[in-house]
């Protein structure tokens, strides 16, 4: 009994340790306190603890030099976290807003291809698919000189490929109904 009480307040202490680090940062006015844990926290994958720490200091870093920067991240960890709707927009609206940065191509390649991974079996509505489809081709329009040509192509390919079977599937369907018209 003394034993799991020693434990549990040994495992009480070090989770308010833990969390105490990062409600320091989070209450932190230091912004380059804040940008350095969260750069940190980004290193060290974990994205949920810089996703709000960035999220203020976009306002705040708004019009300065590091702005590029933190969207970057902030844009960049939302991907981390496989949150491919949002990593989607957030990559498209730094394209947007930093189009001369050196993140830019890589940006707007992660940006389609967060749609790609957005894009639901054949099975389903096959919206995201033609989004995706489109953006992958966007990109090949803005960037023909790109690395990554040859993989946007494969990811077309693939993605009409399920386009294609998606209309097999309903054209059989309409056959086996025998529904016509």
């Amino acid at each position: 009994m003394f034993k799991k009480i020693i434990f549990l307040f040994a495992l009480t202490v070090f989770i308010s340790a833990g969390c105490s680090k990062y409600s320091k940062v989070l209450k932190s006015d230091d912004l380059a306190y804040k940008y350095t844990k969260a750069i940190e926290y980004y290193n060290e994958e974990e994205y949920i603890k810089c996703i709000p720490i960035f999220e203020e200091l976009i306002t705040l870093y708004r019009g300065t030099e590091k702005s590029e920067m933190v969207y970057y991240y902030y844009a960049m960890a939302h991907y981390g976290v496989k949150d491919y709707y949002l990593s989607s927009y957030y990559l498209k609206n730094f394209v947007k807003t930093y189009p001369s940065s050196n993140y830019a191509e890589n940006c707007a390649f992660l940006s389609a291809y967060c749609s790609y991974l957005s894009s639901p079996n054949y099975e389903l509505d096959q919206a995201d698919t033609k989004t995706a489809v489109s953006e992958m081709q966007l990109f090949l329009d803005r960037y023909p000189s790109s690395t990554k040509r040859d993989s946007c192509n494969n990811i077309i390919d693939e993605l009409r490929e399920k386009l294609a079977e998606k209309s097999y599937q309903n054209a059989k369907l309409y056959q086996q109904t025998e529904n016509y018209k």
